[in-house]
């Protein structure tokens, strides 16, 4: 269980525990037990909730109190205050997600100024306002968030573009971009067989635009 999701007259003396989830990892991981026994995680939604970032109208808000009182021993561990900790953690979760978000924008050409970030899932407002607040982009978390599907967004489509200016394309250019833009889309981690290309010639511009469509 989350610790920001456990009742607080459930939380009496929180103990910090290390342990290795499974055997041969290194034993740095933490949890906490409570009195009654029971263990309960420290995720990024609890220090979200500590922090602020989550509203009472969000999915992923839970209770404040029993997160900062499961989140202190941990804190008191590191030698820092309860909002600090929370900070580290969602700073780590951060560190992992600006490079995909970078990687994006460079691939797609993408200007800072046009980049605006979409939330979804039961824990968008536990990441999301921080990392748009890290990046100083905009953002937003569209009603119902919690139940887009990961499963749905892992299916979805994936489109390749390549364009080129060929004047008189000849069969051997067609095809040479075609297979350009299927490989791209398997790069981007189409499966080779649900892929499809569709080929645009603009003859004013001599420009030939290969579409490629699959899915993962």
């Amino acid at each position: 269980g989350y610790a920001v999701y456990t009742p607080l007259e459930e939380i009496e003396e929180p103990e910090l525990e290390f342990f290795s989830p499974k055997e041969g990892d290194p034993a740095d991981y933490v949890r906490i037990k409570l009195k009654n026994g029971k263990r309960i995680t420290l995720t990024n939604s609890c220090a979200a909730n500590i922090l602020g970032y989550v509203k009472e109208t969000d999915y992923s808000y839970g209770n404040v109190e029993s997160a900062r009182a499961c989140m202190k021993p941990l804190a008191d561990y590191l030698g820092v205050s309860v909002e600090e900790c929370a900070r580290q953690i969602l700073h780590k979760a951060y560190e992992k997600i600006e490079p995909v978000i970078n990687g994006f924008a460079e691939k797609y050409k993408i200007e800072r100024d046009q980049i605006s970030l979409v939330g979804c899932g039961g824990g968008a407002s536990a990441l999301l306002p921080y990392t748009a607040e890290q990046m100083e982009l905009n953002y937003s978390i569209p009603k119902d968030a919690e139940v887009i599907s990961s499963i749905g967004v892992a299916l979805a489509m994936i489109r390749d573009v390549v364009e080129r200016v060929v004047p008189n394309p000849t069969s051997k250019d067609i095809a040479d971009i075609k297979k350009e833009a299927k490989m791209l889309a398997i790069k981007s981690g189409a499966v080779p067989d649900s892929i499809e290309v569709q080929i645009e010639i603009d003859p004013q511009t001599s420009k030939v635009t290969a579409i490629a469509l699959g899915s993962t």
